[in-house]
Order: C-alpha cells, then structure tokens, then sequence
C-alpha cells in the first residue's frame, strides 16, 4: 500500500499565492478604513456613501476568496 500522500500541483500553489498577495493587503486596508483613518475628501465621501449590503458583500467576498485558498490544502 501506497501511504505517500500526493504532491500538490504547482497550480494549487499558484493559485494559494495569488490569493494570498490579493487577500491580505485588501483585508489590512480594509481595516484601515474601518479606523477612520485619515482620507481625502473625495475618498472619505466614497467610503461613507457605501452601503451595509456593499459593506457585507465586501466581507463575504473576502471571508470566501480566503476560505478557497486554504481548502485547496
């Protein structure tokens, strides 16, 4: 019997990687405006005209696109 356990593909880890360069610094700036950082008046009208159902589509997108990458392990 073969207990070896297979070598994933470099793909996965091509697309672990991908995610997780995207995953994280969005998800830091994403904090950074949840603590009303300091913003252009512009950017700041932007962030305040956003929505709760954008807001929780935001996080959703990211809790899934962050839960994909590490299932693929």
């Amino acid at each position: 019997m073969n207990t070896k356990k297979p070598k994933r593909p470099i793909l996965v880890w091509v697309v672990f990687l991908y995610y997780l360069v995207t995953i994280v610094p969005a998800a830091g700036g994403l904090l950074v405006v949840w603590h009303s950082a300091p913003f252009s008046a512009k950017a700041r009208m932007a962030v305040e005209s956003m929505t709760t159902l954008a807001w929780t589509l935001l996080g959703l997108t990211f809790a899934l696109q962050l839960g994909g990458a590490v299932t693929l392990f």
